[in-house]
């Protein structure tokens, strides 16, 4: 605090591919959109791991490895194995095989 003013940590973001970039903004939208229905469904493990599956992704993407496209989706395919009997929302096909929406 050299002018009365705290410092904030300053963050070098490693730029990931935009088609990338889209689809996990996807992803995290989609993903916190169906936590708010699986959270007032009282379904509070399913919550849970949703969040924990999900976290990780804003740190991924401001310090972006190539390693890490397969480590997301390992953890989503996870997710989607555990609840699949549930009717979990495919996240994987947005990471892969199917692009983004443009608007969301």
């Amino acid at each position: 605090m050299l002018d009365g003013r705290p410092r904030c940590k300053q963050i070098t973001m490693k730029i990931l591919p935009s088609d990338i970039l889209q689809r996990l903004l996807f992803i995290l939208h989609r993903g916190l959109s169906d936590l708010r229905y699986i959270a007032r469904d009282g379904k509070t493990e399913q919550a849970y791991d949703l969040a924990d599956t999900l976290e990780n992704i804003p740190g991924y993407m401001v310090n972006w490895e190539s390693s890490y496209f397969e480590q997301i989706k390992n953890q989503l395919e996870r997710y989607q194995t555990k609840y699949k009997e549930v009717g979990s929302q495919d996240y994987v096909k947005y990471l892969a095989d199917h692009p983004a929406p443009e608007e969301f």
